[in-house]
């Protein structure tokens, strides 16, 4: 029998493989790392807003796939939330860019991917409709 899941071949530690306590502890030692460093760069506000955005992806990936993905279709709008955020860390940290020209880009980026999003959700609601209005037979 397996327990809670998990297929014989893994070792299991409360229930989660040694894989995954591995990879999110090497994880929170790199984000541990970057924060360190932007706020070494910048200052203990982009310390914080780095720190803040990849701590909340990691406790993001502990939930189960399909919570996510439930989620996610009945908020579509916010599947871009962490987008913003993440490309100021990385302009501030990568970049030579002052701190207004990484949030400006950060808020014309998304911007522009929440248009596009738009868009192609507004194309397949219209295609959706247009089949159901000339169904095949």
């Amino acid at each position: 029998m397996n327990d809670q899941g998990e297929s014989k071949g893994k070792v299991a530690l409360f229930g989660r493989s040694l894989g995954r306590w591995f990879m999110t502890a090497f994880s929170l030692v790199v984000v541990a790392h970057v924060t360190m460093w932007g706020t070494e760069k910048h200052g203990v506000a982009v310390g914080a807003v780095i720190g803040l955005t990849y701590s909340a992806l990691l406790v993001a990936a502990w939930f189960p796939r399909a919570t996510l993905v439930r989620w996610s279709a009945r908020h579509p709008e916010l599947d871009m939330l962490p987008f913003p955020l993440m490309v100021f860390s990385g302009l501030a940290l990568f970049t030579p860019l002052s701190l207004v020209l990484c949030v400006a880009y950060a808020a014309i980026g998304t911007a522009v991917l929440l248009g596009i999003g738009w868009l192609v959700r507004r194309y397949r609601r219209s295609s959706n409709e247009l089949e159901l209005s000339h169904p095949r037979d």
